[in-house]
């Protein structure tokens, strides 16, 4: 999400933010993750980096993610995500990983 939101290769990881999530189920929890993070950029001023699941089960998730403060000078914004849809939205586990699938507004 924050690859399509910014250029990256300038993100410093200088800032630590813990989230913790929990939700009836797997889809919601995704999407308040996706929402989460996007709160942390338009409400917070932080971009985002780098992103470590710490636990994930189908309805609580507890992650570290790193960034720093936005900074104009130093950041290219490329696309504003206004909101997470519930629209298409598809999680699944498939062995040990998760796959996802969902459409941003833009």
């Amino acid at each position: 999400m924050f690859g399509i939101l910014a250029d990256l290769k300038n993100v410093r990881k200088e800032k630590e933010v813990e989230i913790k999530l929990e939700a009836p189920d797997v889809e919601e929890l995704f999407l308040l993750w996706l929402g989460e993070l996007l709160y942390q950029l338009n409400g917070k001023g932080i971009i985002l980096k780098e992103f470590l699941i710490e636990e994930l089960t189908g309805k609580r998730l507890v992650a570290r993610v790193t960034g720093e403060k936005l900074n104009l000078k130093r950041h290219c914004l490329k696309t504003e995500i206004k909101a997470v849809t519930y629209h298409g939205l598809k999680v699944r586990k498939i062995k040990d990983a998760w796959q996802a699938e969902v459409i941003f507004d833009v």
